[in-house]
């Protein structure tokens, strides 16, 4: 089950932090149980008829050995507290390649984004999922094992009162589990109304709709929509505090009917004389910790479940984040590509984007691809990436059906300029490579600037290619036009050096001036290569 596999996972992970939590467990239980016998201690002492000075150095000893297991148990609470934070954050990093790595046209979906939205939360933060567990798991064992000693020391006196006190435990966990349910069913809806949110927090920060925000003057209009999702959001936000209250309420009831059970008992014994004062307030302090530790499993076994929940949400989506999965290679550095009678339409639409389509790429060869808009053209090359997945027909690559091959070893033989690729806010040599700072050849990406044309722009800059694109991680970053990107992009089909290049309308936001040295550039790169050129006009592709 979920929490056998986080405990087992943690255990994998590090096995001197399993048992840590296992000490402060214990030291916690001890600590706690200390303190509920340290009034007793006293009053026996000061009634045993000891003299002045061992009074005092009794109630000086227990007070070190009370104070000194209190201060571990803190230390110990901290200290794990920490040790989880990189054990959760290694379940964030091993998640995100299946985000990145997985089916294009799966990730797309809504419904995946909305299980991401969901999984997520197991992992992004230590107060819930599966830090949040492990965290509660301690909490909850050191109170279940107060709770055994708490009921020996009650059951030595009457053994019905823990009879009842457990049933009256038993029914509030029910009723509160009840209540959790009803909490859960509203999860779906939630989430989905969180991605809208988010959605529309960010805008007002976007310098690309900037703007379009106010030369069109849509604040209003994104005001009124944001209100709309956030009201939901309130709307679902009320429907879990009320839950929760109906939950506190009948903590309290039960509660309060526990605790005149158990203070009515007691104060009978004092006044009947079946136990003396040290007694009575050593039974007094074991009561209040039952009572106590009763309502805080209750409160921690809900919390548990909803972190439990948390988990199973993150377990599914990284099952439904499975990679591509062909495994076999091409021989050759040549591509030759058939389209063989393609059929395509996207998920939940009954209009075909392409019906029984045919197009054969030969190696070398060069072809423009012309129509209008939603016709199928950017359709075509990401199925062509291998990004989505014929309903009908096949593609093949030098006569392999393209779902069987391995992607990796394939995506590194093509590069494709879409029309709205924006750069990633890294330096420019990161941008080019793909690699981290130290890792690229500087070199390479000095010389596939050169040819595209944008060199001389990146000489004038202070750390030349490693200036960092746009003002996310470095306040001297550089904000490039549009020409400067499609360069930008233009070196990184240079420094990758495909066997066959795809521009789906690279030059669209370009003058017609920089579109005809843009087209210059481009088939000077191409060379022997294959390449697909879409546009909109026939004349910017004549040489192909």
């Amino acid at each position: 089950n979920t929490a056998t596999y986080i405990l087992k996972d943690a255990w994998n992970y590090s096995h001197k932090m399993m048992a840590m939590m296992g000490l402060e467990v214990v030291i916690k239980a001890g600590a706690l149980v200390g303190t509920v016998i340290l009034p007793a201690f006293i009053i026996k002492s000061l009634t045993a008829g000891l003299t002045v000075t061992e009074i005092v150095w009794n109630i000086i000893l227990v007070f070190g050995i009370v104070g000194l297991i209190n201060a571990w148990s803190t230390y110990l609470c901290s200290r794990n507290q920490m040790q989880y934070i990189p054990w959760r954050g290694r379940k964030l990093i091993t998640g995100l390649p299946s985000v990145m790595e997985c089916d294009y046209q799966k990730y797309e979906s809504k419904e995946t984004q909305i299980q991401m939205n969901k999984g997520l939360n197991a992992v992004e933060t230590n107060t819930r999922g599966l830090e949040n567990f492990m965290h509660l798991t301690a909490l909850f064992l050191a109170d279940i094992l107060q709770l055994v000693i708490y009921m020996a020391m009650i059951s030595y006196m009457n053994i019905w009162i823990i009879l009842f006190l457990l049933a009256l435990s038993v029914l509030n966990y029910l009723v509160n589990y009840g209540i959790y349910q009803k909490m859960k069913k509203t999860r779906e809806a939630v989430a989905e109304n969180d991605i809208h949110i988010e959605y529309f927090k960010k805008l007002p920060y976007d310098t690309a709709t900037g703007e379009d925000i106010r030369l069109y003057q849509m604040q209003g209009m994104l005001k009124n929509i944001f209100q709309m999702f956030n009201r939901k959001g309130i709307k679902f936000q009320f429907g879990t505090e009320k839950c929760k209250m109906q939950s506190g309420l009948m903590t309290n009831v039960v509660t309060l009917i526990r605790d005149a059970l158990a203070y009515g008992y007691l104060i009978w014994s004092l006044t009947s004389g079946k136990m003396d004062v040290a007694a009575f307030v050593l039974f007094l302090g074991v009561f209040s910790g039952f009572s106590t530790r009763v309502t805080d499993i209750s409160t921690e076994l809900s919390s548990m479940m909803q972190c439990l929940d948390e988990t199973i949400e993150y377990r599914k989506m990284l099952g439904m984040l499975v990679p591509v999965a062909g495994d076999r290679h091409l021989e050759t550095g040549e591509l030759d590509i058939v389209f063989d009678h393609v059929t395509f339409s996207y998920p939940g639409s009954d209009k075909k984007i392409l019906d029984d389509f045919s197009l054969h790429i030969h190696p070398h060869e060069k072809l423009a691809l012309v129509g209008v808009n939603g016709a199928g053209k950017s359709t075509l090359v990401k199925l062509l990436c291998h990004f989505y997945h014929p309903e009908a027909g096949k593609i093949l690559i030098n006569g392999i059906d393209l779902e069987q091959i391995d992607m990796k070893e394939y995506q590194n033989k093509i590069s494709v300029i879409f029309q709205n690729t924006k750069p990633f806010s890294f330096t420019i040599g990161e941008n080019i490579s793909g690699l981290p700072e130290e890792q690229y050849d500087e070199e390479r990406v000095t010389e596939a600037l050169e040819k595209a044309g944008i060199s001389d722009y990146i000489r004038k800059l202070g750390k030349g290619i490693h200036t960092y694109i746009g003002k996310d991680f470095d306040p001297d970053g550089v904000m490039l036009s549009g020409g400067e990107v499609q360069k930008l992009l233009l070196a990184r089909e240079w420094y990758h050096d495909s066997v066959f290049t795809i521009m789906d309308e690279p030059t669209a936001a370009l003058d017609a001036i920089s579109e005809q040295e843009m087209y210059g550039r481009y088939k000077n790169y191409i060379g022997k290569h294959n390449a697909l050129f879409i546009s909109h006009r026939l004349a910017s592709t004549r040489f192909c």
